[in-house]
């Protein structure tokens, strides 16, 4: 049965392989293939960055895949406007984050916003 892996799982892997563990035996310990795990270290440097770019490394670590949001730049405005609405104790629903996500979306100047889709699905 094929299962995803976290990116959590993938970067303990990867922190494995930089220890000098070999492969046959991360994929051993962890109850992987091989292959998953060369695959892993052949993308170390992508899986590296994605977790370093993320606005919230602690959820980010659940994550299966890495996918980059449509308009970055509007999602890491909304990102600090929700994160300083939360500061102070207000509450948001997800009509207000959509409503400012548009909001941002109208007064930002790149070119992301023509791609940009608001929704409350996640």
């Amino acid at each position: 049965m094929k299962k995803n892996i976290s990116l959590t799982e993938k970067l303990d892997i990867i922190k494995m392989i930089k220890e000098g563990i070999s492969v046959k035996k991360s994929a051993t310990k962890l109850n992987k293939s091989i292959h998953t795990i060369y695959n892993i270290k052949r993308n170390q440097s992508n899986i590296i960055d994605y977790f370093v770019q993320a606005n919230v490394p602690e959820i980010i670590g659940k994550f299966k895949r890495m996918s980059k949001p449509q308009c970055e730049n509007v999602e890491k405005q909304l990102y600090n406007w929700f994160a300083e609405q939360r500061s102070h104790d207000n509450s948001i629903t997800e009509e207000t984050l959509i409503v400012k996500a548009k909001s941002i979306s109208k007064n930002d100047l790149s070119n992301e916003r023509k791609n940009c889709e608001f929704s409350n699905g996640w």
